[in-house]
């Protein structure tokens, strides 16, 4: 090789020097793409799991919210039950006591009648 300064040597070392730097910069190039696009196939694998597990949490709290709807509805329904029957001693307790009155009032009348004045 001939130069315009006369040294050919420099100029073939500086070639095969930037020969050498392009293939390291090359191979590096290639390896960073390599690990970048690593990278982001643990990331898309991460955001998947992350999405199944969201839509799993979320289908496991709608079955617990709709259980405890019917938890609800079932505990109203037996309080409604219990109150009926309450309601329905209360009724008859109050029945016997009305009955109960009315023959102590017989009794007290009869008592009047009976007892000499």
């Amino acid at each position: 090789m001939s130069t315009s300064n006369g040294n050919p040597d420099r100029l073939e070392a500086a070639l095969e020097r930037l020969v050498d730097q392009i293939a390291m910069l090359a191979a590096y190039t290639v390896e960073s793409t390599q690990k970048q696009d690593q990278a982001q196939d643990r990331l898309a694998d991460q955001i998947s799991m992350l999405a199944v597990h969201t839509v799993e949490s979320s289908q496991k709290q709608e079955q617990a919210h709709q259980k405890f709807r019917a938890d609800l509805v079932e505990m109203s329904k037996k309080q409604d039950q219990a109150h009926e029957k309450l309601m329905a001693e209360l009724a008859e307790i109050r029945n016997i006591t009305d009955r109960q009155t009315e023959n102590v009032s017989l009794l007290v009348k009869i008592v009047d009648k009976l007892l000499p004045s």
